[in-house]
């Protein structure tokens, strides 16, 4: 995987995902390289143990990863019961420019990003 600076990322993206700082200051993210055998794994075990050691995983795709295969990917993975899945491509500025430096999918669970959300929208 390429070297990036994830601290300068998650400081840059503190206006639409506040929460996600402190999830890395706690060693709460899990940043591997992509497979379709690793995703598929972790949301078929993501309550038994992926949810209570993160907060999120953050795959690294390869650097020539188009946003259409990312598309596909989380579009494939949205039925999962427990999790929710998203893309960042710096090829991708929708959003304010917050985008990654490379291709990521971002998976999180399902039911406690709801939670932070709603929380969120009680503090505004």
């Amino acid at each position: 995987m390429a070297q990036i600076d994830w601290l300068e990322y998650f400081e840059s993206i503190q206006q639409v995902c506040p929460w996600s700082l402190q999830s890395f200051h706690s060693g709460r993210i899990d940043f591997v390289p992509f497979t379709w055998e690793g995703i598929k794994a972790r949301d078929a075990t993501w309550h038994r143990h992926t949810s209570a050691d993160f907060d999120a995983v953050v795959y690294q795709m390869l650097p020539e990863t188009d946003i259409d295969e990312m598309d596909f990917i989380c579009a494939y993975m949205e039925h999962s019961p427990h999790c929710i899945y998203f893309w960042s491509h710096p090829d991708h500025t929708k959003g304010g420019h917050n985008q990654a430096p490379v291709p990521i999918i971002i998976q999180q669970d399902k039911e406690g990003l709801i939670k932070a959300r709603a929380s969120l929208k009680k503090t505004k």
